[in-house]
């Protein structure tokens, strides 16, 4: 696994905290954070302890085995 992966979630977030400014974005499987050096002062990413059941939670799930790819809006 590489930091790519990584600073793709970092675009996932930005846009997710822009829609949603008081939402706790945070990068896991939704019950753990998936921490990484990137993630590091990243205003978007939510770093803290969490509360699984937070409605403030979005989770942006990036993790081992777990890669999503955003959609571009391209064809292919």
């Amino acid at each position: 696994m590489g930091y790519g992966d990584d600073f793709i979630a970092t675009a996932q977030a930005r846009v997710a905290k822009e829609k949603n400014p008081n939402s706790r974005v945070i990068i896991g499987d939704g019950n753990k954070i998936y921490p990484s050096i990137v993630y590091l002062n990243n205003p978007n990413i939510y770093q803290g302890e969490i509360s699984v059941n937070d409605t403030r939670n979005i989770w942006i799930k990036n993790y081992i085995n777990n890669r999503p790819i955003p959609n571009t809006g391209e064809s292919t």
